[in-house]
């Protein structure tokens, strides 16, 4: 057969054009997107160093993570599972503990999660013309011309979900949505797949990689709604007793079962805080009635202004007309929507699991309009994928410089190994370059929202404040006496924090003590930093405290606890 020909190279062809777009669009920059893209990337750099301090880091674990947090405190665990960390560290470990690398690893799940687009899309797209099956599952088309048509139909799909907004953008950050999607997406396929030839190895598959997607984030749960909605539907609930789903459910709740029963036990009221109440000023409440238009509404957003529309039309003709065969797609929409509607902390990047389904029942719109018209047909695809193309090339790459030339300032102009204090929206991004312009980890970072503040998430959630006048912030100070302290000045465009900003003004109102050593730009076209015009200065502490502090103690608001642990 005609190389030019397999369904291999046509969708490596696609994918290569997806690529080629994210190397037009995409820019360096230091890690900073939504404030946890650093702790990702910081937390790739632990496991690696963990990995490297093999045994001792084995030895005593939790000691190791409790030291290594102290001195770098902008880590992820506990928050988040840890099998991307694993993966991210791997890859650190071997190339080095660099935030491309961390891109790198986000941007092979985004291939996978490609991939299984395809695979998706395919299955259900064959089975409108071969709707031959076993058990209500789909299956792939065995007839050549059928397989020809619904391979261009799902390469549509691989094409559409690749140029949603969402995807898109999170496909070149280090995000743990992208990753989460690869094993969500690819559990649907094998799921459908035993649904279809009852193989055991297919659902053995499916719940192992239901545990990949549990222990990469939180959101995996929406497998959970996805498989008992399907076995609902096909009425396949027998199946449940049967020995390989018994032994898949098994095996994944050996992988998972240690790591949530540890998080529930210290971690299970932060995440009863974020689930009900939120962590962000404008999280809304659990069951709100405003939540249920929420997402929705928002699907514009999510995917694009044609895309949208299109998928509804899709959705309608699915359920009307070919329930059986995207019986896939449409649960997987509704399984997003029961999951993650009731929420506190409405967002869109939830609705990413929902997006291939998006994508699939837009273009049976497309199979519809064209079977009708195929000049109509054409001018839908020309329009669908030119919004996606736009909607994906407007996507400015945010970019933000400024946090690792500060680090390396202080590395390099320090006469002492005494701490330095990093204060402000992305602090973590000077741990984290301090770690990488460190390696021999002899420089601790001590945090502002640690030492004279603390909270869970903003200003509105757990707040606390350890020092309220300025007198109390110089004792402070002079207590773990840092060798320099940074600040953002003026602060982002954030909720005002009033503790940093009552550090920020004591340092400067005290110039005797604390001198401006440096200042440094913040370079970025992100409007929240931008706008202010913020910079970060540099102070440096004019006096030594030859009798500083050297335990380290943090309280951590969300887990109700302190860790602590010595210099």
């Amino acid at each position: 057969m005609n190389l030019l020909r397999q369904p291999a190279v046509h969708l490596a062809a696609v994918l290569l054009a997806v690529g080629v777009l994210h190397l037009a669009t995409a820019r360096h920059s230091e890690p900073y997107f939504n404030n946890d893209e650093v702790r990702h990337t910081m937390t790739g750099v632990f496991a690696a160093d963990a990995v490297r301090d093999l045994p001792g880091s084995l030895a005593d674990p939790k000691g190791y993570a409790v030291r290594y947090y102290c001195q770098y405190p902008a880590l992820g665990v506990i928050s988040w599972p840890p099998l991307f960390y694993a993966v991210e560290g791997l890859a650190m470990l071997a190339l080095g503990p660099h935030f491309w690398v961390g891109r790198l690893c986000v941007a092979g799940f985004a291939v996978w999660v490609l991939v299984s687009v395809y695979r998706f899309a395919r299955m259900q797209f064959g089975h409108l013309v071969n709707p031959d099956r076993k058990g209500g599952g789909v299956e792939p088309p065995t007839d050549l011309a059928v397989g020809v048509h619904a391979e261009k139909l799902s390469l549509l799909a691989v094409a559409l979900t690749a140029l949603t907004p969402v995807v898109f953008v999170f496909s070149q950050r280090v995000m743990l949505e992208i990753p989460t999607l690869a094993f969500v997406l690819a559990a649907v396929v094998r799921f459908e797949q035993y649904l279809t030839a009852r193989r055991g190895r297919d659902a053995i598959f499916a719940c192992l990689l239901a545990a990949g997607a549990a222990l990469t984030r939180f959101d995996g749960i929406v497998l959970a709604v996805y498989f008992g909605l399907r076995l609902l539907g096909t009425r396949n609930l027998r199946l449940l007793a049967g020995r390989p789903v018994v032994a898949g459910v098994l095996l994944a709740l050996l992988l998972t079962g240690p790591y949530y029963a540890l998080t529930w036990s210290v971690y299970g009221s932060g995440i009863a805080t974020a689930a009900g109440s939120g962590t962000t000023p404008d999280s809304t409440g659990f069951l709100r009635p405003e939540n249920f238009a929420y997402y929705p509404a928002t699907l514009p957003r999510q995917a694009n202004w044609v895309l949208a529309p299109v998928a509804a039309v899709g959705l309608i003709l699915a359920v009307v007309r070919h329930r059986a065969a995207f019986g896939p797609a449409v649960t997987l929409a509704l399984s997003v929507y029961l999951t993650f509607t009731p929420l506190a902390q409405l967002d869109d990047r939830h609705a990413i699991y929902w997006l291939p389904a998006v994508a699939t029942l837009g273009v049976l719109v497309v199979r519809e309009v064209w079977r009708w018209k195929r000049t109509a047909g054409v001018l839908l695809v020309v329009a669908l994928l030119a919004a996606g193309f736009w909607e994906s090339y407007r996507q400015a790459f945010r970019f933000m410089f400024g946090y690792e030339d500060a680090a390396r300032w202080m590395l390099t102009h320090r006469t002492t190994d005494r701490p330095i204090l990093a204060d402000g929206l992305y602090s973590g991004s000077v741990v984290y370059h301090t770690r990488l312009h460190d390696p021999e980890r002899r420089v601790w970072v001590l945090r502002g929202d640690k030492l004279v503040y603390a909270m869970f998430s903003d200003p509105g959630s757990g707040y606390k404040q350890y020092a309220r006048t300025p007198a109390e912030v110089l004792d402070r100070l002079e207590r773990f006496d840092p060798e320099f302290v940074v600040v953002e000045d003026p602060p982002p465009d954030f909720p005002p924090v009033p503790g940093a900003e009552l550090l920020r003004t004591t340092l400067a109102a005290n110039p005797e003590r604390y001198e401006v050593a440096e200042v440094i730009p913040v370079r970025t076209n992100y409007d929240k930093l931008a706008d202010p015009g913020t910079r970060l200065v540099i102070y440096r502490k004019r006096h030594r405290n030859p009798h500083a502090a050297t335990a380290v103690e943090i309280e951590l608001i969300g887990l109700g606890r302190t860790v602590g642990a010595e210099r």
